[in-house]
């Protein structure tokens, strides 16, 4: 039996929908959850029954990852090598174009460097020069954007400049006195609108917290004296990847802001849309973070779907959860050794949506003991490139072994032919013994190679490969000696 992995996949629903009605926006997300050890196919397995739930109203893909964003947070980012170098030639070009006296590239390009930058917060916090960068283009983009009349526009950016840098002043050698003025005319009104406070409470206090791509505090944080303006709260810990809010902060007001650490890092964007990693964690762990994203979205129902062992075979096995009562219920359908149709799929998802009246023989509504599963789980044997590492070590040692063996039977043979008085058993003890040397170096490089190709094969296991173990046998000639490799590739 090939090793069974396990992906799960999460949907929320706002309201038990049946689905012969029709489609509502937002009457549902669905949110793929990966507990490290998704297996290849789990999107094409997935994906169908994905495509059903949306059909019948409810959100994924991007659409989801947009309510996240809108209710909860963004993913922090990251830009490609390509991208830091655009937004670094955009930043140079546009200074020079702003000494050079065209404003209007000047201000184009700042722009297009920043919405490069504004793409990854999360990568700024830990790289000073590309914050730098940063700082440079919003200068040049306001000072630009002034002589060019837009003065609105000028006094965004360089707000932005303002909050972003609160302890730095523009250096007067790399910008002429109108960018100088501008500066301190933006911050003056800013100073004049009312300074803010942001209170920032985490729920791990081992989380790091920003402001601005600027680290404030280790755990919650407590800032006053802000100028109003949007910000940037990016909240992250050790090497995980980082969630981003966008806030807003009222001239003289108060802002207080609660970061469920514990669940958000658990999300990560994806191609797909978004995807919640339970990291291995078990079912109730992760019940409870679906349950909390439902309560986060405002969702009344979440269903779990799994691909796990059912019955000696994979199945997609799902759990429809009430998110006030937490109360369950079961339903599954296996997808080897026939993958469903869609016809099953459609029931499948309109079951676990909430239509009751759902019946269908290939359908499973009994809930197996949590014992059963664990045990198919751990019942599942080791995948065929390790049971071909294995076998194909314990031939390298006997190999090694009959080598030995060759060996020090050829040494016997020659000391006997040393002992020989008569010249022709003499000779003939000599070529035997010859040929159990050439057989010995034989077995032991067969062994040799045997023994480091089973190392390679169990560190580059491949679960899906049955073919038979590859074995390197020694083929021993009166004039030569090969090796025969024996088995699948």
């Amino acid at each position: 039996m090939a090793t069974m992995t396990r992906t799960v996949s999460v949907i929320a629903g706002l309201a038990m929908i049946a689905f012969t009605a029709p489609a509502r926006a937002g009457s549902g997300i669905a949110i793929e959850v990966d507990d490290g050890d998704r297996p290849s196919d789990a999107e094409t397995v997935i994906g169908p029954l994905r495509a059903q739930l949306v059909e019948g109203g409810y959100l994924a893909g991007p659409s989801l990852a947009a309510a996240v964003r809108d209710k909860l947070s963004r993913d922090g980012g990251v830009l490609t090598a390509s991208d830091i170098v655009e937004a670094q030639r955009l930043v140079e070009d546009s200074y020079q174009r702003l000494i050079d006296g065209d404003y209007d590239r000047a201000a184009a390009n700042a722009r297009a460097a920043l919405a490069i930058y504004d793409r990854a917060p999360g990568q700024l916090t830990s790289e000073a020069a590309l914050r730098e960068l940063r700082y440079r283009a919003l200068i040049v983009g306001a000072r630009a954007l002034e002589a060019t009349g837009r003065g609105e526009d000028a006094f965004s950016l360089m707000s932005e400049a303002i909050r972003s840098f609160p302890d730095r002043s523009i250096n007067g050698a790399q910008f002429d006195p109108t960018a100088v003025a501008l500066f301190r005319k933006v911050k003056q009104e800013l100073s004049k609108q009312g300074a803010g406070t942001i209170d920032i409470k985490v729920d791990d206090p081992a989380a790091t917290v920003f402001i601005d791509e600027q680290f404030v505090a280790s755990g919650s944080a407590h800032l006053e004296k802000l100028a109003p303006g949007p910000y940037r709260v990016y909240v992250t810990k050790g090497k995980e990847t980082g969630r981003v809010r966008d806030v807003d902060l009222a001239p003289g007001t108060s802002l207080t802001i609660d970061v469920p650490w514990t669940l958000e890092a658990a999300f990560r964007n994806t191609s797909n849309g978004l995807v919640l990693e339970t990291h291995g964690a078990d079912n109730s762990k992760t019940i409870e973070l679906a349950v909390r994203l439902g309560h986060a979205l405002g969702a009344s129902s979440v269903v779990l779907l799994s691909i796990q062992p059912l019955n000696g075979r994979r199945a997609i096995v799902g759990y429809s959860i009430d998110v006030e009562s937490q109360s369950k219920a079961f339903a599954a359908v296996q997808i080897d050794p026939v993958t469903p149709s869609s016809a099953t799929l459609k029931k499948l998802a309109a079951l676990l949506g909430g239509d009751k009246s759902v019946t269908f023989p290939e359908l499973i509504t009994k809930e197996p003991a949590r014992e059963d599963l664990i045990t198919a789980r751990s019942d599942v044997p080791p995948g065929p490139s390790h049971t071909s590492a294995l076998v194909l070590g314990g031939l390298g040692l006997a190999a090694l072994v009959a080598a030995g063996g060759f060996e020090l039977s050829s040494r016997d043979t020659y000391g006997e032919s040393q002992r020989e008085a008569d010249d022709a058993r003499q000779h003939l003890l000599y070529d035997s013994a010859n040929s159990k040397y050439k057989v010995a170096q034989a077995f032991a490089i067969g062994g040799a190679v045997s023994i480091v190709a089973a190392a390679v094969l169990w560190i580059h296991a491949r679960p899906e490969h049955a073919g038979a173990p590859v074995a390197f046998v020694p083929s021993v000639e009166a004039d030569s000696i090969g090796f025969a490799a024996m088995g699948s590739f």
